[in-house]
């Protein structure tokens, strides 16, 4: 494929093969005449050389306007895709700064029974602002590959992410979304003093070693309160094994006895860990995670905080890969809280299987005809290649 200077480029021109901004990224089909907007954006955006089989034509006079209104359609989806492009890498790069951070706390802790609390209440007030900025990149917790061995601090923080989220929707106070934050991110510290070997291996446990796991609730809420919390945030490290219908650990409470940051934080906490992939599992697709939470509504679960849930991640979650009617296959980019069962996706691979270099975004709906067949399992992932 040759390469064209874009300072070579002519309004109204056209190459007589497809042209490129990157590998897979079409930005002119063949014969389609290049608009000012076009040449003006590639400058602005740094883009100094473009990519094409074809060569450059001159086209018609009679082509100047199809060819602004063509030029303007593209570089409207480029601005887009670049916008999108965008937050996913900032709020990649938040993340894994704050998960390096995270780890390095607990490892300190694990050493040395010290927690910066001044840091760690700065990295909530972060989360916080990020949650309100990126909310649907950051949800999209499929999109984040962490080490298998980091499962602790990385479970911590997609905890506090979906929390957060929910937080937000039920527009608790600025000072309580901290408290959420500070109760989720250290929900399970108490695990932190437990050998590691006992949640990163695949072994039945023993009575002896399920007992040790299960003490991480009051390990957890006595850590907490000898840093002079407020109540609730300890709290949570205590009861967030606790069932709404008594069956929890450890005080097997029920109902209006649980704490709402402990109802909010049992939710979450389990929907991550069915959601990841570790060492001996394969993790869950969201769709078939989040069903199975929705069955346990009322009895494992507080209804009112499922329905959060979907509401800030739809019913199939963000990130999740979906085969939609048209047997598109398409990644879920953003909730629909009017409909959960309805989200906006983006198209990855189209009908026929090929995969898709266009940024190419649709609002399903029954009245349009197109919706979601089904979620797509691991093995089906795989097998897309």
């Amino acid at each position: 494929m040759d390469t064209v200077q874009t300072s070579s480029l002519r309004a109204n021109a056209y190459f007589d093969e497809p042209t490129y901004l990157a590998e897979g990224y079409i930005i002119l089909s063949p014969d389609t005449p290049i608009s000012v907007e076009l040449v003006n954006r590639l400058k602005l955006w740094d883009f100094n050389t473009i990519f094409s089989d074809g060569k450059l034509q001159e086209a018609p006079t009679s082509a100047a306007y199809e060819a602004e209104t063509e030029g303007s359609t593209i570089t409207a989806v480029l601005d887009r895709d670049l916008k999108e492009k965008k937050k996913s890498e900032i709020s990649k790069k938040f993340y894994f700064t704050v998960l390096s951070y995270i780890t390095d706390q607990f490892k300190i802790f694990r050493q040395s029974n010290k927690l910066d609390m001044v840091g760690i209440n700065q990295k909530v007030k972060d989360i916080i602002q990020m949650v309100k900025e990126n909310k649907d990149f950051l949800l999209s917790l499929q999109d984040f590959n962490y080490p298998q061995d980091n499962y602790l601090p990385a479970h911590c923080l997609n905890t506090t992410l979906l929390s957060l989220a929910i937080g937000e929707v039920l527009k608790l106070p600025p000072f309580k979304m901290i408290e959420l934050g500070l109760a989720a991110l250290l929900h399970d510290i108490g695990m932190v003093k437990i050998p590691e070997i006992l949640y990163l291996n695949a072994k039945q446990l023993s009575p002896q070693e399920q007992k040790m796991v299960k003490a991480h609730t009051v390990l957890g809420y006595k850590i907490l309160k000898s840093l002079s919390l407020t109540e609730e945030i300890p709290l949570a490290a205590l009861q967030h094994h606790e069932r709404m219908n008594g069956t929890g650990y450890p005080q097997n409470l029920r109902g209006d006895k649980i704490s709402l940051y402990s109802k909010i934080i049992a939710l979450t906490c389990s929907y991550e860990a069915m959601v990841t992939h570790r060492a001996y599992r394969e993790g869950r697709d969201a769709h078939t995670a989040l069903l199975e939470l929705i069955k346990s509504s009322r009895t494992l679960y507080d209804e009112s905080v499922i329905r959060v849930l979907i509401y800030c991640i739809s019913l199939y979650p963000l990130g999740s890969l979906v085969r939609l009617s048209t047997n598109a296959v398409a990644k879920v980019t953003k909730a629909n809280p009017g409909n959960p069962k309805f989200p906006v996706v983006r198209i990855v691979f189209d009908e026929k299987g090929n995969k898709v270099s266009e940024y190419v975004i649709v609002q399903t709906s029954a009245e349009k005809g197109i919706t979601i067949q089904k979620s797509l399992s691991g093995e089906e992932i795989a097998a897309l290649g």
